[in-house]
């Protein structure tokens, strides 16, 4: 799930999921925007609301 913030210009949100930290840093590796453009803040959260939780 991704999008973009309504309230900053050139910044969003990606909610993922991946086996581990080191696949995750991996996968965002690919980005075609990452290291030259894009920076990443990667926080863990509990999920309180979902199916799933």
């Amino acid at each position: 799930m991704l999008g973009p913030y309504l309230d900053q210009a050139h910044a969003g949100v990606i909610i993922a999921q991946a086996e581990s930290r080191e696949a995750l840093d991996k996968i965002l590796a690919e980005d075609i925007y990452f290291p030259n453009l894009a920076d990443y803040e990667v926080r863990e959260f509990k999920d309180a609301m979902s199916k799933l939780s």
